[in-house]
């Protein structure tokens, strides 16, 4: 038996490669940042900011226009979950949400790295 549950967001992240006129696979994780100016065009959020470390990333989504329920800390709201599957994209990783703060208009992220799929396999 299995599920399988589309990522919230997938639509986004091809509106960030297809602006960006990039592929997001094996670039460097700061490049997700370039997703700040499809948010701000669709009046959802102001800025990400993106850094990494050796085993974790940190994302901060700032001037998120919409209200992230509850619900986000358990399965990201399209904002977040694409930001995420840019950055799982560009990194060629699973990647685990470690934390999700809500801070005064806005969200941090924390993700741990948990190595690519053969890994799992």
């Amino acid at each position: 038996m299995g599920l399988l549950i589309p990522p919230l967001g997938f639509d986004l992240l091809e509106m960030y490669e297809k602006q960006a006129e990039i592929d997001f696979t094996g670039l460097d994780v700061r490049t997700v940042e370039n997703a700040s100016a499809v948010l701000r065009s669709l009046g959802l959020a102001k800025s990400v900011v993106v850094e990494s470390f050796e085993d974790r990333v940190v994302v901060h989504i700032d001037g998120i226009r919409v209200k992230c329920s509850s619900d986000c800390e358990r399965i990201a709201c399209p904002i977040c979950g694409s930001i995420l599957l840019a950055i799982s994209k560009c990194l060629g990783e699973l990647l685990k949400v470690e934390t999700f703060e809500r801070l005064d208009g806005g969200v941090k992220i924390v993700v741990k790295r948990l190595g690519d799929v053969k890994t799992w396999m």
